[in-house]
């Protein structure tokens, strides 16, 4: 038959509902998500576009549409949703189910599960209860969780964290490397801006031979020392990196506002190190004498 906006009124008032629903939720779809019909695909896409375009379409409406089954997933996730909807949706509310499937453990799967069933009993109430839960809630965690494992910094979403949990201190690291020596402009330089972009206070000693010292949280100090290895070295040695022993949960001073040092002597980095109160650190590791510690 040949199917027009006015003809849509021959389709029973819960098809027209449910079809409006799914074109709404399709219209809203952000760049990088993806809707895919599991079953009549064909016939789906034609009433979408009839109702997006507006313009005359073949169709047989006896076509078996219902139940609707479809797929809606974020690029680069390996997580996608699988939404039925029923014969009896949208007038049965509970009419239609939305599930997990793709490459992802069991454990994640009960997450998801989980944060499905409580955003389910949220939009109860809501005009459209397929499109809200989906796009109000779902696919932004998705996205979010998304976009933190493609950063390296793999998060739950927040809804699946009890509100009870409670954030652990952060650790305060510190490092000491020596090398052969540190002359290089470049490297001086990297230094200095690597320190700024990790809020780390440190200093490097140029010359010969060349010592590097600096503390900051855990994470920066980790990240810092990985990129001084990147670099060309002669005789690069990490003595230590390790957190600094009663600092766990407190506030330290240096770190609190960073700073940078250019040193040229060895005198120099004892007395640094000893504006830290570590300069035991710098003697048990070679670096001046004991004899001088006063």
């Amino acid at each position: 038959m040949l199917l027009t906006s006015r003809s849509l009124s021959s389709l029973s008032m819960g098809s027209t509902e449910l079809t409006e629903e799914i074109f709404l939720l399709k219209s809203s779809l952000l760049p990088t998500e993806i809707l895919e019909f599991l079953e009549d695909s064909a016939s789906w896409h034609s009433i979408l576009d009839h109702l997006s375009s507006g313009s005359a379409l073949e169709l047989d409406v006896t076509d078996p549409l219902l139940p609707a089954d479809f797929s809606i997933k974020v690029k680069e996730s390996p997580l996608a949703f699988r939404v039925v909807l029923s014969s009896q949706y949208p007038s049965e509310r509970e009419g239609f189910s939305v599930t997990t499937y793709g490459n992802v453990n069991k454990k994640d799967q009960e997450r998801w599960m989980n944060i499905i069933q409580e955003k389910r009993f949220e939009v109860r109430d809501a005009e459209f209860p397929v499109y809200e839960i989906l796009s109000s809630h779902l696919l932004p965690l998705l996205h979010e969780e998304t976009l933190a494992k493609l950063a390296g910094d793999i998060v739950l979403p927040l809804e699946s964290v009890p509100s009870s949990t409670v954030p652990k201190p952060k650790a305060i690291f510190h490092a000491l490397l020596t090398s052969h020596h540190l002359i290089s402009t470049q490297k001086r330089k990297s230094l200095k801006e690597w320190s700024q972009e990790h809020h780390l206070s440190g200093f490097a000693k140029i010359g010969y031979p060349g010592i590097i010292y600096c503390t900051g949280l855990e994470s920066d100090v980790q990240e810092f020392v990985s990129k001084v290895k990147d670099m060309q070295w002669l005789a690069l040695h990490t003595k230590f990196i390790e957190t600094i022993p009663d600092q766990q949960g407190k506030c330290d001073s240096f770190t609190d506002r960073p700073n940078w040092k250019e040193l040229e002597k060895i005198g120099e980095v004892i007395e640094e190190m000893k504006r830290y109160g570590r300069e035991e650190y710098a003697y048990d590791f070679g670096i001046g004498s004991s004899g001088t510690k006063a």
